[in-house]
């Protein structure tokens, strides 16, 4: 099947009905009271995303693969909450009552590209239903209309590409990711989260024998959950006694790949005097995949000091050159871009955000692009950092439409080389305060984009909130090698 094939299959009603069809007759005959959980809640992971793949692989799967229904309800929040290190004991136990009810398989703490903190804050369970609660924080309490962009959050911050689907009831339309489109095309699992590597190995293992899919890239993802513990406090995690049990089932997976680790007296690790939790790191016997050494030579480190301890960064590497997503000519083009002999040892982390667009495009290098470009939008990267300007509000849907935008800021932002911040500032925070506009600057179209910054422009002299824009903005001065830069160009 072609992309525009299974998309097809994915928005039809046909596809949506026969989904939720299955579900709930598979609730029935499990004795769970499907027709009870309210319209408006959210079904999403493995349930919706496994039946898709039975409905699409009916020639060699007998029945979907349906363990559990994970359903999800948002609910907008007055209040604020911080990172999870920082709950209170309350939160705590709520923490533990998660953990019992969806275990490691979701976030329960993330941020939308909108800004919203989402919060996972309770859970409970139905027969085979697990009913999971979310509150919503947005500091201007401008929510979204369209509760897909929360649905989209929340299944991107899912580790398996298999996973990400769901489905919403009261539009009556799947909601499903670029990794799931990808997924189905493939026919392989890949690692898409890396908070939790020794459970997505377990996953991983786990899905790709129910939904029987090609296994042929499950070393190069092992690899890859290998490689992030490199990131780690110590280069070790931990698992807790669920989890535990579940290894010991079958432990040569973990035997393969990792080893358990003592802890020794004075090691300063997070967490480590709390009980029930054992700690693992990588088999020694492993070393790193070629491309990941490549980079470490040329650029003289390792690789966490180079990535800046941005694991994320990973997953755009493997993307790129172990997954086989992109032809030979722009891993070619991409190559020498990154291995160019003029910037050894200078600032890989910089060159690698570039390649960060692809998270909010896939197609971002699907267009006639060569080596000057790339240097040109490295050197638009350079120039935001230079001056505290985060570049993903910058991407858009391809390296042609980049080069547009970056003439379209040089032109009214810079005057006489010079950065007109106090203008820019204007201007973005009066996009930010009007909720349509600010969906506009964050999306990776191209019109939209540049329509936003027209609003702001013409609107600037307005009065604004100035608590917005702060998100926006570099903050941490050592992500950056000022010296380094200065004897590299970022003329753009």
């Amino acid at each position: 099947m072609k992309k525009e094939e299974v998309i097809k299959i994915l928005e039809s009603n046909e596809t949506f009905n026969e989904v939720l069809n299955i579900i709930k007759h598979e609730c029935h005959i499990r004795g769970t009271q499907f027709d009870e959980v309210p319209i408006e809640h959210f079904i999403c992971g493995g349930a919706v995303a496994n039946t898709i793949y039975y409905i699409l692989n009916k020639d060699k799967l007998n029945s979907p693969t349906i363990n559990d229904v994970d359903v999800f309800s948002f609910n907008y929040s007055e209040d604020y909450f911080p990172d999870y290190s920082q709950l209170s004991l309350q939160k705590e136990i709520q923490q533990i009552n998660l953990d019992n009810t969806v275990g490691s398989d979701y976030a329960k703490y993330f941020i939308t590209s909108f800004g919203e903190q989402i919060t996972m804050k309770s859970s409970e369970v139905d027969g085979i239903i697990n009913k999971i609660f979310l509150d919503v924080f947005h500091h201007n309490k401008e929510y979204s209309k369209d509760l897909d962009k929360y649905y989209l959050g929340l299944i991107n911050t899912f580790d398996l590409n298999c996973c990400m689907a769901g489905i919403n009831r009261v539009s009556k339309k799947i909601v499903y990711t670029d990794e799931f489109v990808d997924f189905i095309l493939r026919d392989m699992i890949e690692v898409t989260s890396l908070k939790h590597p020794v459970q997505t190995a377990y996953r991983m293992k786990k899905k790709s024998t129910e939904l029987k899919t090609i296994t042929k890239n499950f070393d190069s993802e092992m690899s890859l959950l290998r490689e992030v513990l490199k990131f780690e406090n110590g280069g070790r995690l931990s698992v807790g006694n669920v989890w535990l049990s579940r290894i010991n089932q079958d432990s040569k997976l973990f035997s393969e790949n990792f080893v358990w680790v003592t802890p020794r007296e004075g090691d300063d690790m997070v967490f480590m005097g709390e009980e029930g939790l054992t700690y693992y790191k990588v088999n020694p016997n492993f070393n790193s995949v070629k491309i990941i050494s490549s980079i470490e030579s040329l650029y003289g480190g390792t690789i966490t000091n180079l990535l800046k301890w941005d694991k994320k960064s990973l997953l755009v590497i493997w993307d790129l050159f172990l997954r086989d997503k992109h032809n030979d000519d722009i891993k070619n083009k991409l190559h020498e871009f990154i291995f160019q002999p003029k910037i050894k040892r200078r600032n890989i982390s910089l060159r690698l955000s570039l390649l960060r667009c692809l998270k909010l495009s896939k197609n971002y290098f699907d267009c006639e692009f060569n080596l000057r470009d790339l240097n040109r939008v490295h050197g638009f990267i350079t120039y935001l950092h230079i001056n505290r300007i985060q570049p993903d509000i910058f991407f858009v849907d391809n390296v042609r439409n980049q080069i547009e935008v970056m003439d379209y800021f040089k032109k009214k932002f810079v005057r006489d080389g010079l950065f007109r911040e106090m203008y820019f500032s204007k201007v973005y925070e009066r996009i930010v305060n009007k909720r349509s506009v600010e969906e506009d600057l964050l999306s990776t179209s191209l019109r939209k984009k540049l329509s936003s910054f027209d609003f702001g422009i013409k609107n600037h002299w307005f009065l604004f909130n100035t608590y917005k824009i702060k998100h926006q903005f570099v903050t941490d001065k050592s992500f950056i090698n000022f010296r380094e830069l200065v004897e590299e160009s970022i003329d753009f």
